[in-house]
């Protein structure tokens, strides 16, 4: 990062911004928002990424300092439990290292607090590591970390070898505090989208 953060206090959010610049990945600039009305922070990552013709992928790390937290992902309708072979968990030998999320995922600790992530523009994530060959056959605990994966063209196949252009990520936390069940909470952490007419 090269440029000095930027405070700005807004009448909706106040917002801290850095920037920078390296040249295989292009320039980002990353804002955090702290919402007035709601219990929300947002994590805003705009990118100008660079062309590449190498195998590639990106992540957005976040690793959430919450001991033996519970990760509850949303998929299908409904959330379950990734690594558990229990009721309302995953199948054993099933896929573990990538989940495609529906909008949230939600994350219990054992003080009772609730959080509610929701990666707005890139829903593939990763738990636990930045791993590739996790198929694991028996049950496993969360570790706090996630991280989001925007780009992938590890296979081209059908695909195009690269992304570049303009990209904006937002990925937007928010306590289930105040909030009567999970539903409520994730459609107030949902931006609104404006519909046009002609």
């Amino acid at each position: 990062m090269h440029v000095l953060p930027l405070r700005v206090h807004g009448p909706v959010f106040n917002s801290l911004a850095i920037q920078g610049e390296y040249e295989p990945f292009g320039q980002v600039c990353l804002t955090w928002r702290c919402y007035h009305a709601q219990p929300i922070v947002e994590l805003v990552v705009d990118w100008n990424k660079n062309w590449c013709s190498q195998p590639e992928a990106s992540y957005v790390a976040f690793p959430f300092a919450i001991p033996n937290g519970q990760l509850k992902l949303e998929a299908a309708g409904g959330f379950f439990q990734p690594g558990s072979h229990q009721s309302r968990g995953q199948l054993p030998g099933t896929c573990a290292n990538y989940y495609t999320l529906q909008r949230a995922a939600h994350i219990n600790s054992l003080d009772g607090a609730e959080l509610l992530w929701l990666p707005l523009d890139a829903p593939l994530v990763m738990p636990n590591a930045i791993n590739y060959a996790n198929w694991e056959s028996i049950p496993w605990d969360w570790n706090g970390f996630l991280a989001s994966m925007p780009i992938n063209h590890y296979w081209v196949t059908n695909f195009s070898p690269s992304q570049r252009g303009r990209l904006r990520l937002r990925y937007r936390m928010m306590s289930k505090a105040g909030w009567s069940d999970v539903e409520s909470a994730i459609q107030a952490a949902s931006p609104i989208e404006a519909l046009g007419w002609r």
